[in-house]
């Protein structure tokens, strides 16, 4: 059901905060799944895997959110971050 989409996505916040990185990406997963414009769930998978030093995916999934939302400067310095990480400017 689409209508759980943002519940999905808060959830995976949440146990992002308290560093239950695999339930919150199963969260996030979910969420796509139920509608894959959902920029904040793939914001959400690109900050796990920065905090969990995997650059190449955060960049990706940092990525996916700013196509869906271009004009996000959140998403814009979290994809700098990941791509400074990764050694490109």
């Amino acid at each position: 059901d689409p209508s759980f989409t943002y519940s999905y996505t808060l959830s995976g916040h949440e146990y992002a905060s308290n560093e239950d990185f695999d339930q919150a990406l199963a969260c996030f997963r979910n969420a796509i799944r139920n509608d894959d414009r959902h920029y904040t769930a793939w914001y959400g998978l690109g900050a796990i895997y920065f905090r969990q030093d995997k650059y190449d995916l955060a960049e990706y999934h940092f990525k996916k959110a700013l196509s869906i939302n271009p004009q996000s400067s959140v998403l814009h310095c979290h994809l700098g971050m990941a791509q400074h990480e990764n050694g490109r400017n």
